[in-house]
Formats: C-alpha cells, structure tokens, sequence
C-alpha cells in the first residue's frame, strides 16, 4: 500500500513539474476552481500511469489519489487564490513562507 502512494506521487511531482514548466509562465490569471481542476487531473493522469507501468492493485492507486487530491484541495483552501499552476506545484507545501 504505501508503495502505491509512493508510486503515485513521484508520478504526481513529475506531472506537476511539467505542468508547472510548460506552462507556469504563460499562465497569468486567478482562479481556485481551475487549480482544484488541474489537480484532480494531474492525479488521475498519474494514477492511470502508475496502474499502466506497475502491478498495484487499482484500489492502492485510487486511495493514494483521494489522498493527493485531498492534500491538494487543503492547499487550495489555505493559500490566497494565485496561478492556478503554481498552487497545482506547491501542495507539498502546506506552510506559508
């Protein structure tokens, strides 16, 4: 199980790495709706990859996902609305700087 989390959020960093660096500086607006949007859908991609490359049983890769999302939406919640990119690439970062 906890290699399953581990899995799926290494893919989950890659991701958002790329999201973030394709598209972080193009990116010029607010909006805390499409940041819950692109974390839910950096954490499905991630968990459909993580289920295509490793055997973990789908159930691990959908709790590590609810998981991430719900870390994601903390993040969300917590910080003051900004680029939806970069709230997407900071959720490991629950505390303020």
């Amino acid at each position: 199980m906890f290699y399953s989390f581990f899995l799926l959020a290494s893919f989950d960093l890659l991701f958002a790495a790329v999201v973030l660096v394709g598209a972080g500086a193009v990116v010029r607006f607010r909006s805390r709706l499409i940041a819950l949007a692109l974390i839910v859908a950096v954490a499905v991609a991630a968990g459909s990859a993580v289920e295509g490359l490793f055997a973990v049983p789908p159930r691990y890769v959908h709790q590590a996902g609810v998981f991430v999302v719900l870390v994601g939406v903390a993040v969300v919640i917590a910080r003051p609305a900004w680029n939806p990119v970069g709230q997407l690439s900071s959720r490991r970062t629950l505390l303020p700087a």
